[in-house]
């Protein structure tokens, strides 16, 4: 992975990898009653790292996926990604940060009038200047990697649940993103496919990557990988 235009290639002074994502004495307000709050988190993610964070599923519904991409501005504390604080962040500036961000949502994530492919590409049409050309057939790559035969040109409500998932995977990690935020990346997927999901994140990880990954269960074991959990509403190591 090259390095990003707004870092430069190199480790920290102490030699550990370069921060990607850090969560700074984090409070997360409940922002409805979707999201719980979210009290005294403390993370930082390093290039090719990964952290697990175990949910009880009493407590599905955490901003923190959103909270990494600037989304949820903190009641107190900072998150920053590659070394700036999102609240101190232009407009201009935030958006070309998150085009270095793939995502898996917790809940179907569509625009329901576009079909799947538009929606797939969507993300890198509005952050990037790339070609057509470029995104359609590195979409496409990723489609046959995980078991499509092709990102569908249907609408959304015309697609299996399963293949919409799939789909998601492909928009997450199209284009060599710098930070993936996976939640429940395996929700209403076949078992079989596990292991082309984990080949993905070990490849991102060795070009680079920092993942967060927000399960129910420990799917993601190896070296290198954190786990958390949360305990009254705090982010503790598991």
């Amino acid at each position: 992975m090259t390095p990003t235009p707004f870092e430069p290639e190199s480790a920290t002074p102490t030699g550990s990898p370069r921060p990607v994502l850090e969560f700074r004495s984090v409070e997360l307000p409940p922002l409805s009653r979707r999201y719980d709050a979210m009290h005294h988190v403390n993370l930082t993610l390093g290039e090719g790292e990964c952290a697990v964070v175990l949910v009880p599923p009493s407590q599905e519904g955490l901003p923190l996926a959103d909270a990494a991409l600037g989304l949820v501005e903190p009641s107190a504390g900072e998150v920053r990604f590659l070394g700036e604080d999102w609240s101190r962040m232009g407009v201009r500036e935030q958006l070309a940060r998150r085009a270095l961000v793939g995502r898996i949502f917790e809940r179907p994530a569509w625009i329901n009038n576009m079909n799947v492919l538009d929606n797939v590409l969507l993300p890198r049409r509005h952050h990037t200047v790339l070609s057509e050309e470029r995104l359609f057939s590195d979409a496409m790559r990723w489609a046959e990697r995980f078991g499509l035969q092709t990102v569908p040109a249907e609408r959304p409500s015309s697609v299996a649940d399963d293949q919409l998932r799939l789909a998601e995977w492909v928009r997450a990690f199209s284009l060599d993103p710098v930070l993936l935020l996976l939640e429940y990346p395996m929700r209403g997927v076949a078992s079989e496919r596990r292991d082309a999901l984990h080949r993905a994140v070990a490849e991102a990880r060795a070009g680079g990557a920092a993942v967060l990954w927000v399960a129910s269960d420990a799917e993601v074991v190896g070296p290198g990988v954190s786990h958390y959990t949360i305990r009254n509403q705090t982010l503790v190591m598991a």
